[in-house]
């Protein structure tokens, strides 16, 4: 029964297309490791961001967000 499964199972192309399996000639670990990896620099570069983005006071200076909708501090 198993050779039956493996007779008919998809080719890989199929299932890169299928979005199963990542394109690639990498190993899965080295492709899993390059995504996790990924996934880490994309949230270390939002949170550089958001430690940068300008206070509530700075935006009213600006004329961004009017004093009605100042958010309430902390």
């Amino acid at each position: 029964k198993l050779t039956e499964h493996l007779q008919h199972r998809p080719a890989k192309e199929e299932l890169v297309q299928r979005h199963v399996l990542l394109a690639g000639d990498a190993s899965g670990t080295i492709q899993a490791a390059a995504l996790e990896l990924e996934k880490h620099r994309i949230g270390d570069k939002l949170s550089e961001h958001l430690l940068h983005r300008p206070t509530p006071d700075d935006l009213e200076k600006r004329h961004i967000l009017d004093s009605s909708e100042k958010p309430p501090s902390a």
